[in-house]
């Protein structure tokens, strides 16, 4: 962290010259002023890498596994369909392919190659090869690679050789001593997940923790053989879907090769215009608390190193103290601008050098020193003439990087001419530098210098003809240009132009799985809307932006703005007739009334929604509902409805085939069959839901499934209850859903009470109250304070259990939500039970069996019946 010119991008050079002396692979990507473009620092990054594949999105269709021995006998295949080629042939001649270019490498680089081939390609078809000790796995796909498959080679791979390795060592052929191998390799092709079919292209939030999961895992994969450098510079401008990715990277490379280095200007992260906190900032809280990261904060030169810094930029010198000390006390130290300031006194003779010592020639009152090293820019500026002031201009207008093909469409140069000013700007007046065929400021302080220093009117006019010229520039690929096309349009206030770019923007962000960019791009479209003529087609995409806006919002937690939108579309729908709209509208309040358990309000949004999309046959939309219809009524402990809305959301989910819908529908149903102590029948719904999901590589409602899995197995198996509390608190962390996370601190916690183990409970209880006290979920958080007291209980601290029951039953009261009422009051009558209060104990325990008759829970009818006799 530093300000402004304090030396961070210099400081960031000299460790990359030092990594690239010691052979490491350097990453490099940086953000951009104002840019929306999601995860453009990464890509350029990954890109800088040769890993820019990372962020192809792509579901692979495996044809053909084949596991071959060392000497390239085929030991086992598995195929998707009948085929003329013959499996022995093929790894026979895939095998020699593997030793021809092994041979032909060594003979190319004059060393023994080790590695094996591991790629082929043709057409749409690609060959990968994973190899062991003593086996290769080869499978021949259509379409992309993904790291998911990579990685799942290398699981294969690693159990083979654990199981057969001794055997394959010395493998002749025979069958029998690999019976059962084939085993390993055929859920490759029967377990759905490499079908070619991807079963969340509609659902963003999957496809996000899908991405983020394959990046992480080429990363991880890269790094196993390169000790690598990722720098990501001026982090402070950097697109939030970079700042999330960054997060999830980091805070799951810890055990790999890989340093990441990122830099920040504190002056620029302050509150927001609205007053929220930065989104920088807002992401290093979360990091700090993991203690995911060091910050070094570079500060002001002091005085003694000014003499340093003469010496490094010009030589030898011969300067008095006396202008040494007001160099310092002029620029006060920040490097940039002592460079900035001793350049200008060079440009205007103030200093020269003589008989190779730069000397001081003339009086610096007459040099007359700005004070700023803002007016040190401006000075440096006028004196490149009228040209080059008109082309850095336009460039500032462009951004803080630039290519010539767009600038010189601006300024009407030809190339070449263009080509010469900026070979000028570069080399004489040190104000930009180029890479590749890239341009960029010398220092972001000059390019917003040049921006704030061009007149409204002259800026918005600039802004105009540079989106004319990225439209002619990039006419065979807009898409390309997409944000910056939007952007600019927007600037120059033209609507009829700015609108379409900014939808499309908005479209490829959410394709991108970037919410908040996507959120960003429809806030602007919303408002070049608002000042617009209402035609019937401007009503329909007005609509369309306050849905996306509103579950956008939605899908963030920020529910308010979410109901606001919502509720907007909901007027506007009735304006231009668009019942699908409206029903989906009232379906998404309803959630939002759902997750803030207002039981009434939610059933009630839900029900107008059902009686629409039932009238006009959106079966979808209808699914969904029957589903949030069942969790209410299973929170409600109207257990009968429950499984009846559950069933009829699988119905339609299967005959539709919405997968995730699908697996949604076998959880509620589990959680139902938990509830009335069903635990075989819970565990089989609930296994079926996770089947589905491991095919939409859904780690989200994964990890919920298994929370909903360890909670069932609380009630049959402590141990391997454990064992899938802790599967699920990996995969939420990982991609940081703190909700599923706490949920499942709090079954872990009751899983150690039933062991008595209850240190152990009370540090997961902790973690788990200041997650749902940060979410403000008051259902869990009334059972974090149940299970509090049953620690009391059970350690006799009476008053302790008595305060947290109370706290318990306060909330299950106001939240209406039966089941978790009575599972308090039995704990609550167990106290009294222990503590000699065998009166209160029998009030308690039969409140509880009302409940539990109700909810025809057998197994807790049971229990407290055993609790009422034994009084």
């Amino acid at each position: 962290a530093g300000e402004a010119g304090v030396g961070k991008t210099r400081l960031v050079e000299e460790l990359k010259h030092y990594a690239d002396e010691q052979g490491v692979d350097i990453l490099q990507g940086w953000s951009l002023y104002e840019s929306l473009t999601p995860y453009m620092p990464f890509m350029e990054a990954l890109k800088s890498g040769g890993l820019e594949t990372l962020f192809a999105d792509e579901t692979p269709r495996i044809e053909t596994a084949y596991l071959m021995s060392e000497s390239g006998l085929l030991i086992k295949d598995v195929k998707r369909g009948e085929s003329e080629l013959h499996p022995d042939i093929f790894t026979g001649m895939l095998s020699a392919v593997d030793s021809f270019v092994k041979d032909s490498l060594s003979m190319l680089s004059g060393e023994d190659k080790k590695e094996s081939l591991n790629a082929l390609g043709y057409e749409n078809y690609r060959i990968l090869i994973e190899t062991g000790a003593n086996t290769s796995l080869v499978v021949i796909i259509t379409g992309r690679e993904n790291e998911f498959l990579i990685n799942d080679m290398r699981e294969i791979i690693i159990n083979v050789e654990k199981q057969y390795g001794d055997v394959l060592k010395e493998w002749d052929g025979e069958d029998k001593t690999v019976a059962g191998i084939e085993n390993f390799i055929q859920p490759l092709i029967s377990s759905g997940k490499y079908d070619g079919i991807d079963y969340a292209k509609d659902d963003p939030k999957i496809r996000r923790n899908r991405l983020f999961e394959n990046i992480l895992l080429g990363i991880e994969r890269h790094t196993t053989s390169n000790t690598s450098l990722l720098c990501i510079e001026d982090l402070q401008w950097a697109d939030p879907s970079t700042l999330a990715l960054l997060h999830y990277v980091s805070r799951n490379t810890k055990q790999c090769n890989l340093l990441i280095l990122g830099t920040y200007r504190p002056e620029d992260v302050a509150a927001t215009k609205d007053g929220r906190v930065h989104q920088l900032i807002e992401a290093m809280q979360l990091m700090n608390r993991e203690d995911l990261f060091k910050e070094i904060e570079l500060n002001r030169l002091e005085e003694k190193y000014v003499n340093d810094i003469l010496i490094s930029l010009l030589g030898k010198t011969d300067f008095t103290a006396e202008f040494k000390e007001q160099l310092y006390r002029e620029t006060e130290g920040n490097p940039f601008f002592i460079v900035e300031l001793v350049r200008m006194l060079v440009d205007e003779k103030t200093i020269e050098i003589k008989e190779d010592t730069w000397t001081l020639v003339r009086d610096l009152k007459e040099a007359n020193i700005p004070s700023k090293v803002h007016d040190v820019i401006i000075r440096r500026l006028n004196r490149v003439g009228e040209g080059g002031k008109e082309i850095l201009d336009c460039a500032a207008v462009i951004g803080e990087e630039f290519t010539s093909d767009i600038l010189a469409s601006a300024t009407h140069l030809t190339t070449i001419e263009l080509l010469k000013q900026l070979r000028t700007l570069e080399q004489k007046h040190k104000l930009i530098h180029s890479k590749d065929t890239k341009y960029k400021f010398d220092h972001a302080k000059i390019k917003e210098v040049l921006y704030n220093e061009i007149p409204t009117e002259l800026r918005m006019e600039y802004h105009m003809i540079i989106a004319n010229s990225i439209e002619e520039c990039k006419r065979d690929d807009p898409d390309s240009m997409v944000g910056d096309l939007a952007f600019h349009y927007y600037r120059c206030q033209n609507r009829e132009k700015a609108l379409p770019y900014l939808i499309k923007a908005a479209e490829k962000a959410t394709g991108q799985h970037a919410p908040r960019e996507a959120f960003e791009y429809y806030r602007c479209a919303l408002d070049v809307m608002e000042s617009m003529e209402d035609s019937e087609d401007n009503k329909k995409k007005k609509l369309d932006i306050l849905m996306a806006l509103g579950d956008n919002c939605y899908l963030r937690g920020e529910w308010d703005d979410a109901l606001g939108y919502f509720n907007r579309a909901i007027e506007l729908s009735e304006d231009v007739v668009d019942k699908k709209v409206k029903a989906e509208a009232l379906r998404n309040i309803g959630m939002i009334y759902k997750n803030r358990n207002e039981w009434d309000n939610a059933v009630s949004y839900f029900n107008c929604g059902k009686e629409i999309s039932d009238r006009i046959n959106v079966y979808h939309i209808t699914a969904v509902i029957y589903y949030n219809l069942g969790s209410v009524t299973d929170e409600k402990g109207e257990l009968v409805e429950a499984r009846k809305y559950f069933g009829k959301c699988m119905d339609l989910a299967v005959n539709i085939g919405d997968s995730p819908e699908i697996a949604e529908a076998y959880m509620g149903i589990g959680r139902v069959h938990a509830r009335k102590s069903e635990y075989s029948e819970s565990i089989g719904a609930i296994k079926k839901a996770i089947d589905i999901l491991e095919k939409t590589q859904d780690l989200g409602e994964l990890s919920k499934a298994y929370a909903n899995l360890g909670a069932t197995y609380n009630q049959v198996d402590v141990d391997e209850a454990i064992k899938y509390h802790m599967k699920s608190i990996e995969m939420a962390d990982k991609i940081r859903n703190i909700r599923i996370k706490g949920y499942s601190f709090m079954n872990i916690a009751y899983s150690f009470i039933k062991k008595n183990e209850l240190k152990k409970a009370y540090n997961y209880l902790e973690k788990a109250l200041e997650i749902f006290e940060k979410l403000g979920e008051r259902m869990p958080i009334s059972m974090t304070y149940s299970n509090y007291g049953s620690i009391h209980r059970l350690q006799g601290e009476w008053d302790l259990a008595k305060d947290y029951f109370d706290k318990a039953i306060r909330i299950c009261n106001e939240l209406d939500t039966p089941y978790n009422f009575g599972c308090v009051l039995f704990e609550y009558g167990l106290m009294h039970k222990d503590k000699g209060e065998a009166s209160k104990a029998n009030e308690q325990l039969s409140r509880a069996l009302d409940i539990f008759r109700n909810l025809q829970n057998k197994e807790m009818i049971e229990k407290v019946e055993k609790e009422l006799s034994a009084l």
